[in-house]
């Protein structure tokens, strides 16, 4: 231990330790080899970053676009189902041989319940199974006096 000398500068323990420091950078760096380091990461978080907000600015442009689609579709459904109701309302009014006026006194959603309102307006309504009212009045008096039989024979319970 003769050849001991202390080291009084920073510069000369640099020096020391040098080979040291090597092998253990070189250990370090054979151990994670394969790896990818902190700045390659940070470079790729920030492409990554940069691609999904180009992609939610994008998105966003499309969200915009077809903004109004939802409410434009739900009146289009509703008219669709109105048209439907409609046509089947006429459909029923036909096949129980009801005047074309009386669809609009016909009430429900399905076939079913309109089916039951059908069926008591043709009730109410004293028609002949051909669809016309009838008419059992021979053509005599004036055309008021007719008005007015054709009416009262139209009521619930007249039977002439």
């Amino acid at each position: 231990m003769a050849d001991f000398k202390a080291i009084t500068t920073q510069d000369e323990f640099d020096a020391a330790i040098k080979d040291r420091l090597e092998r253990a950078e070189r250990k370090i760096r054979e151990e994670y080899k394969g790896w990818t380091s902190p700045d390659d990461l940070k470079k790729l978080a920030d492409t990554h970053k940069s691609e999904i907000d180009s992609l939610n600015t994008a998105h966003s442009k499309e969200l915009e676009k077809y903004a109004g689609y939802d409410e434009k579709f739900s009146a289009q459904e509703h008219r669709i189902h109105e048209l439907e109701v409609s046509g089947l309302k006429t459909k029923i009014a036909s096949d129980m041989k009801l005047p074309l006026d009386a669809v609009e006194f016909l009430q429900g959603e399905d076939e079913k319940s309109i089916q039951e309102s059908a069926e008591k307006l043709s009730k109410l309504s004293n028609t002949h199974p051909s669809g016309y009212v009838r008419n059992t009045e021979r053509d005599t008096g004036d055309a008021k006096d007719k008005v007015w039989r054709d009416f009262a024979s139209q009521l619930p319970g007249r039977h002439d």
